[in-house]
Protein backbone atom coordinates (compact mmCIF):
# COMPACT_ATOMS: atom_id res chain seq x y z
CA UNK A 1 0.00 0.00 0.00
CA UNK A 2 1.30 3.41 -0.92
CA UNK A 3 1.09 5.97 1.87
CA UNK A 4 1.04 9.13 -0.24
CA UNK A 5 -0.92 10.98 2.44
CA UNK A 6 2.18 11.36 4.63
CA UNK A 7 4.58 12.41 1.87
CA UNK A 8 5.42 15.93 0.80
CA UNK A 9 3.61 17.07 -2.35
CA UNK A 10 6.83 17.22 -4.39
CA UNK A 11 7.68 13.65 -3.36
CA UNK A 12 4.22 12.50 -4.48
CA UNK A 13 4.71 14.26 -7.81
CA UNK A 14 8.09 12.57 -8.23
CA UNK A 15 6.79 9.08 -7.34
CA UNK A 16 3.78 9.42 -9.66
CA UNK A 17 5.74 11.18 -12.40
CA UNK A 18 3.34 14.11 -12.58
CA UNK A 19 3.20 17.80 -11.61
CA UNK A 20 0.69 20.61 -10.93
CA UNK A 21 0.04 20.91 -14.68
CA UNK A 22 -1.20 17.32 -14.71
CA UNK A 23 -0.42 14.52 -17.07
CA UNK A 24 -0.18 14.79 -20.81
CA UNK A 25 -2.99 13.23 -22.84
CA UNK A 26 -0.57 10.61 -24.16
CA UNK A 27 0.62 9.67 -20.67
CA UNK A 28 -2.97 9.47 -19.40
CA UNK A 29 -3.93 7.13 -22.26
CA UNK A 30 -0.87 4.98 -21.58
CA UNK A 31 -1.69 4.72 -17.86
CA UNK A 32 -5.32 3.94 -18.64
CA UNK A 33 -4.19 1.05 -20.87
CA UNK A 34 -1.71 -0.19 -18.24
CA UNK A 35 -3.90 0.07 -15.13
CA UNK A 36 -7.39 -0.22 -16.56
CA UNK A 37 -10.43 1.92 -15.89
CA UNK A 38 -11.21 3.55 -12.55
CA UNK A 39 -14.19 1.31 -11.77
CA UNK A 40 -15.01 -1.18 -9.07
CA UNK A 41 -15.24 -4.77 -10.26
CA UNK A 42 -18.78 -5.84 -11.02
CA UNK A 43 -20.07 -8.62 -8.79
CA UNK A 44 -20.65 -11.91 -10.55
CA UNK A 45 -24.23 -12.03 -11.77
CA UNK A 46 -26.42 -14.99 -10.96
CA UNK A 47 -27.89 -16.88 -13.88
CA UNK A 48 -31.64 -17.59 -14.10
CA UNK A 49 -31.31 -21.04 -12.52
CA UNK A 50 -29.37 -19.65 -9.52
CA UNK A 51 -31.99 -16.94 -9.05
CA UNK A 52 -34.77 -19.54 -9.25
CA UNK A 53 -33.10 -21.74 -6.61
CA UNK A 54 -32.51 -18.69 -4.38
CA UNK A 55 -36.26 -18.14 -4.26
CA UNK A 56 -36.58 -21.32 -2.18
CA UNK A 57 -34.16 -20.15 0.54
CA UNK A 58 -36.80 -18.08 2.31
CA UNK A 59 -37.99 -19.59 5.61
CA UNK A 60 -41.68 -19.21 4.73
CA UNK A 61 -41.17 -21.03 1.43
CA UNK A 62 -39.35 -23.81 3.24
CA UNK A 63 -42.28 -24.10 5.67
CA UNK A 64 -44.66 -24.37 2.72
CA UNK A 65 -42.50 -27.09 1.12
CA UNK A 66 -42.44 -29.01 4.41
CA UNK A 67 -46.21 -28.70 4.67
CA UNK A 68 -46.51 -30.03 1.08
CA UNK A 69 -44.40 -33.05 2.06
CA UNK A 70 -46.56 -33.59 5.16
CA UNK A 71 -49.68 -33.35 2.97
CA UNK A 72 -48.32 -36.09 0.71
CA UNK A 73 -47.49 -38.28 3.73
CA UNK A 74 -51.02 -37.99 5.16
CA UNK A 75 -52.59 -38.57 1.76
CA UNK A 76 -53.76 -35.03 0.92
CA UNK A 77 -52.39 -34.98 -2.63
CA UNK A 78 -54.59 -32.12 -3.84
CA UNK A 79 -53.39 -29.85 -1.01
CA UNK A 80 -49.75 -30.69 -1.69
CA UNK A 81 -50.14 -29.98 -5.43
CA UNK A 82 -51.82 -26.63 -4.68
CA UNK A 83 -49.01 -25.68 -2.28
CA UNK A 84 -46.34 -26.66 -4.81
CA UNK A 85 -48.05 -24.72 -7.62
CA UNK A 86 -48.25 -21.61 -5.41
CA UNK A 87 -44.57 -21.97 -4.45
CA UNK A 88 -43.53 -22.37 -8.11
CA UNK A 89 -45.60 -19.37 -9.22
CA UNK A 90 -44.04 -17.34 -6.40
CA UNK A 91 -40.54 -18.39 -7.50
CA UNK A 92 -41.22 -17.51 -11.14
CA UNK A 93 -42.62 -14.09 -10.21
CA UNK A 94 -39.60 -13.50 -7.96
CA UNK A 95 -37.14 -14.29 -10.78
CA UNK A 96 -39.01 -12.05 -13.23
CA UNK A 97 -39.05 -9.17 -10.74
CA UNK A 98 -35.33 -9.59 -10.02
CA UNK A 99 -34.55 -9.48 -13.74
CA UNK A 100 -36.62 -6.32 -14.20
CA UNK A 101 -34.99 -4.67 -11.19
CA UNK A 102 -31.50 -5.54 -12.39
CA UNK A 103 -32.23 -4.21 -15.88
CA UNK A 104 -33.61 -0.98 -14.39
CA UNK A 105 -30.53 -0.58 -12.18
CA UNK A 106 -28.24 -1.14 -15.16
CA UNK A 107 -30.20 1.46 -17.15
CA UNK A 108 -29.87 4.00 -14.32
CA UNK A 109 -26.18 3.20 -14.00
CA UNK A 110 -25.66 3.88 -17.71
CA UNK A 111 -27.68 7.09 -17.48
CA UNK A 112 -25.76 8.59 -14.57
CA UNK A 113 -22.11 8.13 -15.44
CA UNK A 114 -20.06 10.33 -13.10
CA UNK A 115 -17.69 12.97 -14.42
CA UNK A 116 -14.75 14.71 -12.79
CA UNK A 117 -12.55 17.70 -13.56
CA UNK A 118 -8.85 17.04 -14.11
CA UNK A 119 -5.86 19.07 -15.17
CA UNK A 120 -4.13 17.63 -18.23
CA UNK A 121 -1.48 19.50 -20.21
CA UNK A 122 -2.13 22.44 -17.85
CA UNK A 123 -5.77 22.72 -19.00
CA UNK A 124 -8.86 21.84 -16.94
CA UNK A 125 -10.96 19.14 -18.63
CA UNK A 126 -14.14 17.29 -17.75
CA UNK A 127 -13.72 13.52 -18.19
CA UNK A 128 -15.62 10.39 -17.21
CA UNK A 129 -14.52 9.31 -13.74
CA UNK A 130 -13.73 5.85 -15.12
CA UNK A 131 -11.01 7.46 -17.29
CA UNK A 132 -9.21 8.90 -14.25
CA UNK A 133 -5.67 7.55 -13.88
CA UNK A 134 -2.97 7.53 -11.22
CA UNK A 135 -1.18 10.87 -11.33
CA UNK A 136 -4.14 12.93 -12.54
CA UNK A 137 -4.70 16.26 -10.79
CA UNK A 138 -8.39 16.33 -9.79
CA UNK A 139 -10.25 19.56 -9.08
CA UNK A 140 -13.14 19.37 -6.61
CA UNK A 141 -15.88 21.93 -6.07
CA UNK A 142 -18.94 22.05 -3.84
CA UNK A 143 -21.34 19.25 -4.73
CA UNK A 144 -18.79 17.13 -6.61
CA UNK A 145 -18.46 13.43 -5.97
CA UNK A 146 -14.97 12.29 -5.08
CA UNK A 147 -14.09 10.01 -8.02
CA UNK A 148 -11.24 8.00 -6.43
CA UNK A 149 -8.75 7.88 -3.60
CA UNK A 150 -7.03 11.24 -3.76
CA UNK A 151 -4.07 12.98 -2.14
CA UNK A 152 -5.06 16.56 -1.34
CA UNK A 153 -2.64 19.14 -2.65
CA UNK A 154 -4.57 22.21 -1.57
CA UNK A 155 -7.96 22.85 0.02
CA UNK A 156 -10.07 25.75 1.20
CA UNK A 157 -12.82 24.98 3.76
CA UNK A 158 -13.06 21.35 2.73
CA UNK A 159 -16.10 19.49 4.05
CA UNK A 160 -17.37 16.09 2.99
CA UNK A 161 -20.71 14.35 3.36
CA UNK A 162 -20.37 10.57 3.51
CA UNK A 163 -24.07 9.76 3.25
CA UNK A 164 -25.25 7.86 0.23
Amino acid sequence: MRNYYNLQIEDVFTKLDTNKNGLSEEEAKLRLEQNGKNVLPEPKKKNVFQRFVAQFKDILILILLISAIISVVIGEFVDSIIILVVVLINAIIGVVQENKAENAMQGLKNLTKPYCKVVRNGVTQKILSEELVVGDIVLLEAGDFIPADLRLIESNSLKTVESS
